[in-house]
């Protein structure tokens, strides 16, 4: 005989459905990255920020650098310049200094010829009364000797006569005496118009000393 199973009938009742709380399948790792994102940008920020100041600062230094160089050329500019001042204001001392001593020296030379010089109207004072009384000095000497100023006359003339003569019978010694003539005639033209130029420069100079002296 056959055994027969028996199986339990199968229950009406429904085993209620279990609620779970919601799972989440986001990595962790992804959870990790925003964070880390957020992180890498305020590193990037502070570094900005960082070279920002590196830059300021550089730029801060290099024009304090040259404005250091700037001051220092200037400075050298300025000192020697007031050294070419110095030295053109001594030079022009000098010069002003030795122009007055030699104006000194000058008015000294000048104030010694003077006292030196013979006056034209003294030598003219002198001289006038002797060529006035020339006449009657002349006419007494005549009356006294007149035979001899006579004869001194016809001496003279006959000693002209006589060297006339003497040229005109012997032409050589004529010649001679002619180019003789010639050639002291010559020196004295030459020597009368050197002591001319020499009378006319000192005449320049003097003038020249005096405006200088008035001036």
């Amino acid at each position: 005989m056959a055994k027969s199973s028996s199986k339990p009938p199968p229950s009406t009742t429904k085993r209620p459905m279990r609620t779970s709380a919601p799972v989440s399948f986001t990595n962790e790792r992804s959870s990790e990255e925003p964070q880390h994102v957020a992180a890498s940008d305020d590193d990037d920020a502070e570094n900005d920020k960082d070279d920002d100041l590196d830059l300021d600062e550089f730029m801060e230094k290099f024009q304090k650098r040259q404005a250091k160089k700037t001051t220092i050329l200037s400075s050298a500019f300025d000192n020697q310049k007031k050294g070419l001042y110095v030295s053109a204001r001594k030079q022009a001392r000098d010069m002003s200094q030795e122009g007055l001593v030699y104006l000194e020296n000058l008015k000294t030379t000048l104030i010694e010829l003077k006292k030196d010089e013979i006056p034209f109207m003294k030598y003219l004072n002198e001289v006038e009364p002797l060529w006035k009384n020339r006449e009657p000095s002349l006419t007494s000497l005549y009356e006294l000797y007149p035979s001899a100023i006579d004869d001194l006359f016809v001496r003279r003339a006959q000693t002209i006569d006589d060297a006339s003569g003497m040229l005109r019978t012997n032409p050589s010694k004529r010649e001679r005496a002619l180019r003789s003539f010639l050639e002291n005639a010559r020196s004295e033209l030459d020597r009368s118009r050197q002591n001319e130029m020499d009378a006319t420069d000192a005449s320049k100079l003097i003038k020249h000393y005096k405006a200088l002296l008035l001036a």
